[in-house]
């Protein structure tokens, strides 16, 4: 069992496709658009208001971008107009006791989250370095994972356990980098735990678990037919006892029998 594609609501499927080819040299696809390997389906929302969550509100999921040179690509989004920082002083070079990562999170013209993700040079998982070889050229080299925010990492954990997905690696991040990436008051005393989740292959995308500390995990969940309705759709058929929601309502979706 793995994620086979994320799928998101759009008000406008054309202008977002265009706006994700623009800035992350997205393909076009029959359902949407693929990022590197990676594809996300792109269906038209009933209700296209835009409804912007807080990083520690269980209503807030992004996906993350692997870029080799965030420079760059931190530069070519700053060239396209229409999106908004969420990050308040652009990309964030994290402490190496968060990894290390450099990372940039901003909304997309309809308000949906979405990171640009620069591993640490000493720790590029092996799929990711293998695509920069393979295409240095590229600026986004695909998705690395969705990230969710939830209130009980065992109870979460548990969940993803039974779909299929199991925890890598976990972590905490803390302190006023994780504050200013994340949008959050700039004195704010920061902690979330990062439960980082695969599939035994190892397919991306995966899935990040995100537990917020201080300030705690608040409940307020996405309207269903909104924007902000992202909805990871799994590979193999739904496991007995699986339902279609985790523990804090964020969607899944699974292939029938």
């Amino acid at each position: 069992m793995n994620i086979a594609r994320l799928k998101v609501l759009s008000g406008d499927p054309s202008a977002l496709r265009d706006f994700y080819r623009r800035v992350f040299q997205a393909r076009e696809t029959s359902d949407g658009c693929a990022l590197g390997e990676e594809r996300i389906e792109i269906a038209l929302a009933d209700d296209p208001r835009p409804d912007p969550f807080l990083s520690n509100e269980t209503g807030f999921q992004h996906f993350a971008l692997v870029v080799a040179d965030m420079r760059r690509a931190y530069a070519q989004l700053s060239a396209c107009a229409g999106w908004r920082p969420i990050s308040l002083a652009g990309p964030e070079r994290l402490p190496k006791a968060s990894g290390g990562a450099t990372a940039f999170k901003f909304r997309d013209p309809e308000g949906r989250p979405l990171e640009l993700l620069q591993f640490a040079p000493d720790a590029i998982p092996p799929l990711w370095r293998a695509r920069f070889e393979a295409d240095p050229q590229r600026v986004c080299h695909g998705v690395d994972h969705t990230g969710i925010t939830i209130r009980d990492a065992g109870v979460s954990a548990a969940f993803w356990a039974a779909v299929g997905l199991d925890v890598l690696h976990r972590q905490i991040n803390q302190g006023p980098e994780q504050a200013r990436l994340d949008g959050l008051v700039a004195t704010s005393d920061t902690e979330v735990e990062i439960l980082s989740l695969s599939s035994p292959e190892g397919v991306r995308p995966g899935v990040e678990l995100l537990c917020y500390r201080r300030p705690p995990t608040e409940i307020r969940a996405a309207n269903d037919r909104s924007t902000a309705a992202t909805t990871v759709i799994m590979s193999a058929p739904q496991p007995q006892g699986v339902g279609d929601r985790d523990p804090d309502g964020h969607r899944l979706a699974f292939p029938s029998n």
